[in-house]
């Protein structure tokens, strides 16, 4: 399924990131996160990679932890 919005952020800060969803959410866009999207135990990349190719914006959640994460790197080097 197509999301609207990506929602990029530190696993660290997943509460902040799972409000935002439910605010977007909320007034009718779809969002793609991780903690909800990709399976237990599945292999991220090509969830992240699909998701990415699709999606319309992309929302960072630019935190100090996201600062220092080595995985959201990787998201954005893939747009």
């Amino acid at each position: 399924m197509k999301k609207d919005v990506f929602i990029s952020y530190s696993t660290k800060d997943r509460p902040l990131a799972e409000s935002l969803v439910n605010f977007l959410e909320g007034h009718g866009f779809s969002c793609f996160i991780s903690s909800r999207d990709i399976p237990l135990g599945a292999t991220w990349a090509p969830y992240i990679i699909d998701a990415l190719e699709e999606i319309k914006v992309m929302v960072i959640l630019f935190t100090e932890n996201y600062n220092k994460s080595v995985q959201v790197d990787r998201e954005i080097t893939v747009c």
